[in-house]
C-alpha cells in the first residue's frame, strides 16, 4: 500500500555514516521511503524520473546493508513497525 501525502513521523534515524536525519526536518520535500531492497534497485533504475520529480528515494533498513538508494537506519524498527500497523502488508510469496 502506498501512503501519499501522509506527514512524517517525528523520527529521528540516521545514515550508515552517523549522520543525523530528522524526518520532519524534510517536510516539504518529496520523499519516497521504501523498506524493499528489490524494490530500491527498481526505482533507482529511474533516477531521471525522481530527479524530474524534484523527489528523493530512501531505504530504509534495521542495519547497514548494500542499497542503490540513500540509506535511513531505523535500528530499532520504529518506523519499518509504524508503517506496517498503518497498513502497509509485508512482501507475500508469489504463486
Amino acid at each position: 500500500m502506498v501512503h501519499l501525502r501522509q506527514p512524517l513521523p517525528p523520527y529521528l534515524l540516521r545514515t550508515p555514516e552517523g549522520q543525523k536525519v530528522y524526518l520532519p526536518d524534510l517536510k516539504g520535500r518529496t520523499l519516497v521511503l521504501l523498506r524493499d531492497l528489490p524494490l530500491a534497485q527498481a526505482l533507482a533504475a529511474h533516477k531521471e524520473a525522481l530527479e524530474a520529480l524534484e523527489a528523493q528515494a530512501f531505504l530504509l533498513a534495521p542495519t547497514p546493508q548494500a542499497s542503490p538508494l540513500p540509506l535511513l537506519l531505523d535500528p530499532e524498527g520504529q518506523l519499518l513497525v509504524r508503517r506496517y500497523s498503518e497498513g502497509v502488508l509485508p512482501k507475500a510469496p508469489i504463486s
